[in-house]
């Protein structure tokens, strides 16, 4: 019989596999106070000036793009709050190395990675 023909290649450079990872953690994990952020009249999201945090150490208090993390699985997000630097870090236990921060001094918040790009998927046994 004939040879099969060779199986399709489909390349993928280095910088698509890392973006599309990157945008699949940020998708999971990006977070932010509620209220912090408010779509503009012409559809922009933007910071908004009359925010203030209220509760800055529950986790009710922030959402991802997933919905608001106080209803997120048991275990997969935890959260310190330093009531004297009214600081608050945000840690993901499904993609470890992932935090958030929020200030309550300066207003501000970010989100900061520092893993390997991989999923905790034994999540229900680690906590």
């Amino acid at each position: 019989g004939a040879e099969p023909p060779p199986p399709l290649e489909h390349p993928v450079s280095e910088l698509a596999y890392m973006m599309h990872t990157i945008n699949g953690i940020n998708a999971e994990t990006g977070c932010s106070p509620v209220g912090m952020i408010i779509q503009d009249a012409d559809g922009n999201f933007v910071a908004n000036p009359l925010f203030s945090m209220k509760y800055p150490d529950q986790l009710s208090s922030y959402r991802g793009l997933g919905g608001n993390l106080g209803a997120a699985v048991p275990g997969s997000w935890g959260i310190v709050h330093d009531s004297f630097k009214n600081l608050t870090t945000l840690r993901s236990f499904l993609y470890p190395g992932f935090f958030a921060y929020y200030s309550g001094k300066s207003n501000d918040m970010g989100n900061l990675y520092f893993g390997t790009g991989l999923k905790n998927k034994d999540l229900a046994f680690t906590v």
